[in-house]
C-alpha cells in the first residue's frame, strides 16, 4: 500500500524541488521497511541511458537521486549507477564531466577507492581542460591523504594556483 501511495504522489513531483522532497520522503519510507536499496535501484532504472536525450531536468533529478542516496550510505550503489551512465555511448562531454565529478565526490572518502578517484580525476583533466588546476589539486590532496607525499609534491609544484577556481579546494590543500 505504501509503495502504491508513493508512486501516486510521484506524479505530483513536477518540479525539481518537489521531486527532491518526494525522493527524500520515499527513501525514508522505504528505509522503514529496510528496502531503500530496492527503491534506489528502481528509481535509478528510470535514468538508464536508452538513447533518450539528457535534458537539464533529467540530469538534475539523477544528480539529486545520487546525492540523497549517497547521504544514506548507499555510495556503492551510487557509484555503480554513475559508472553505468558513463559507460553509455552517445552522452555529451558536458554530461560525462558532471557525472565524473559526482563519481569523484561519492568515492573520495573511501580509502579503498584511491585508484578509482585518481583515474576519474585524470579523465576529468582531459575532458574538462578549463578546470585542470582544480583536478590536479584534488589529486594532490588525494595523494596527501593516502600518505603518498611523493606524488602530492610532484603535482603541487606544477599547479598554477591562480587558475584554481574552487576556494574550498585551496582551503583543503593546506594541512
Amino acid at each position: 500500500a505504501a509503495a502504491q501511495r508513493i508512486e501516486n504522489v510521484r506524479k505530483l513531483a513536477d518540479t525539481s524541488p518537489r521531486y527532491a522532497q518526494w525522493l527524500e520522503a520515499s527513501l525514508e519510507a522505504y528505509a522503514l521497511f529496510e528496502r531503500q536499496e530496492q527503491f534506489f535501484d528502481s528509481e535509478e532504472a528510470r535514468y538508464s541511458y536508452s538513447g533518450e536525450e539528457w535534458t537539464p531536468q533529467r540530469l538534475e533529478r539523477f544528480l539529486l537521486l545520487c546525492e540523497l542516496a549517497g547521504k544514506r550510505r548507499m555510495s556503492d550503489r551510487v557509484s555503480r549507477a554513475i559508472q553505468t551512465q558513463l559507460a553509455a555511448t552517445g552522452i555529451s562531454v558536458a554530461l560525462k564531466t558532471k557525472l565524473r565529478q559526482l563519481l569523484v565526490s561519492s568515492l573520495k572518502n573511501d580509502p579503498g577507492k584511491v585508484e578509482a578517484v585518481e583515474e576519474q580525476l585524470q579523465l576529468l583533466e582531459i575532458e574538462d581542460p578549463d578546470n585542470v588546476a582544480n583536478y590536479e589539486l584534488q589529486r594532490a590532496i588525494l595523494y596527501r591523504e593516502a600518505g603518498r607525499l611523493d606524488l602530492a609534491e610532484g603535482i603541487v609544484g606544477s599547479i598554477d594556483f591562480s587558475k584554481v577556481k574552487n576556494v574550498d579546494l585551496l582551503r583543503d590543500s593546506v594541512p
